[in-house]
């Protein structure tokens, strides 16, 4: 579906179908901490640039909110030679589906594979939790998010559906 103001797809997939393949040189966590959570937090705004006050109260309270209401679904990529953190991103649950988002990439570690490695993470995790069906939203020339889903077998564009609240 698009939303002819934003300019936003939604993308869905099947949770069982392939995954691109991820680095084996990261490691990923789930945020389980309040460090955790503040380690999020600094990744999260170091990806999207949020360096300005507004923009960074508003990414940390979409974090905290988010830790607040389903911790188990925040996760950190971790570069495994140095432990230092290189991207981040959310899922939540409802009814079978698992809804990506909060994906955000260090700059100077982009095109490294990882948010392959985390979406591979959180397909897992949607899979041992009973989804069938994965989604998200990109913004139209969002080449690396619609990469990772669109060119995967069975992902598709578009689709309506219900909200869950």
């Amino acid at each position: 579906m698009r939303d002819q103001n934003a300019d936003i797809t939604i993308l869905t997939r099947p949770v069982m179908a392939p995954v691109i393949g991820a680095s084996a040189d990261l490691a990923i966590h789930s945020v389980e901490s309040e460090a955790d959570l503040r380690r999020w937090q600094e990744t999260s705004a170091t990806g999207w640039a949020h360096t300005g006050s507004e923009a960074r109260k508003a990414s940390d309270a979409f974090a905290a909110a988010a830790h607040a209401l389903d911790n188990e679904s925040m996760a950190v990529a971790f570069d495994q030679a140095d432990r230092r953190p290189v991207g981040c991103a959310t899922m939540t649950m409802c009814d079978g589906v698992a809804m990506f988002g909060g994906m955000s990439t260090v700059p100077a570690e982009r095109r490294r594979g990882v948010q392959a490695a985390l979406l591979r993470y959180r397909m897992n995790q949607a899979r041992a939790m009973g989804c069938d069906l994965a989604m998200t939203t990109a913004f139209r020339g969002s080449r690396p998010v619609t990469e990772l889903w669109v060119t995967d077998v069975g992902a598709t564009r578009g689709g309506e559906g219900a909200w869950c609240g």
